[in-house]
């Protein structure tokens, strides 16, 4: 059963505020003069930052205990497969031009 703390507004508001400033942070990092690779790993980095705020503030995870946290994990993993399944085909894939 969920517990009866919440986020306080003060708190939402940072958070509203950080997400913002995530979102500046991935516009002006794409525009950066960097290789592919580094793009790609500002923009991955960028993104984790924010999917962490949402889920653990406004999805309210941290505020819940047991099996809330269980199945948020599980996503997590599945997520993680997903992404090692696809990043493993596409390292040994063969490109023809």
């Amino acid at each position: 059963m969920p517990s009866n703390e919440r986020p306080e507004r003060r708190t939402l508001y940072f958070i509203y505020i950080s997400l913002i400033i995530l979102l500046i942070l991935t516009a002006v990092g794409g525009k950066l003069p960097m290789g592919a690779l580094a793009h790609d790993v500002l923009a991955f980095g960028i993104s984790v930052a924010k999917m962490a705020l949402i889920v653990f503030i406004f999805m309210e995870v941290h505020y819940d205990k047991g099996i809330v946290r269980v199945f948020a994990g599980a996503g997590l993993v599945w997520l993680f497969l997903f992404f090692l399944l696809t990043f493993s085909d596409y390292l040994t894939r063969t490109w023809r031009f």
